[in-house]
């Protein structure tokens, strides 16, 4: 067993309100990403599963790092405080940034890029579609084309039809 002093703790108190804050900002930013990019309800799922299983190692880091794997509830009630505190005073300055900066990528680099593939997508549809065209012309039966013996409906020589 080690000791911690009152130092210690508060130290320890005072990164954990600051990991709360962290949490709501990363909490903040995946909410406002899955309503703008419209997920469906499987993806949302799933990155809330990811998300909250990222936040659950980062928190074990952190008492393992901070209270030597001990649990303490101090640090809970610090991120809980650091989460409420940052979502009630600083998500309203820093959310209406978050979509301000959703729409300048979706104006400025979504739809070029977006706009780019498509003509690329036209384009190598109509070649693919030449393509298909003379390899379908090639695959035919040329009219000219001279079988071997092997593969020749078998005619019937002069001689054979003589005999009969």
């Amino acid at each position: 067993m080690w000791e911690i002093s009152l130092s210690w703790q508060i130290q320890v108190f005072l990164c954990s309100v600051f990991l709360g804050v962290i949490f709501c900002f990363a909490f903040d930013f995946l909410s406002i990403t899955e309503t703008k990019l419209r997920f469906s309800k499987t993806a949302i799922f799933l990155t809330d599963i990811l998300f909250f299983t990222a936040l659950g190692f980062i928190n074990f880091c952190f008492f393992l790092a901070g209270c030597n794997g001990e649990i303490r509830g101090y640090v809970f009630i610090g991120e809980l405080i650091g989460f409420f505190l940052c979502k009630k005073t600083l998500a309203v300055i820093y959310v209406p940034l978050f979509l301000l900066l959703f729409r300048a990528v979706r104006k400025y680099i979504i739809r070029p890029v977006s706009f780019v593939f498509q003509k690329i997508h036209i384009k190598a549809f109509k070649i693919g579609r030449k393509t298909l065209f003379f390899i379908k012309k090639g695959l035919k039966k040329p009219k000219w084309l001279v079988y071997t013996k092997e593969k020749c409906p078998k005619k019937k020589r002069k001689d054979e039809q003589i005999e009969h």
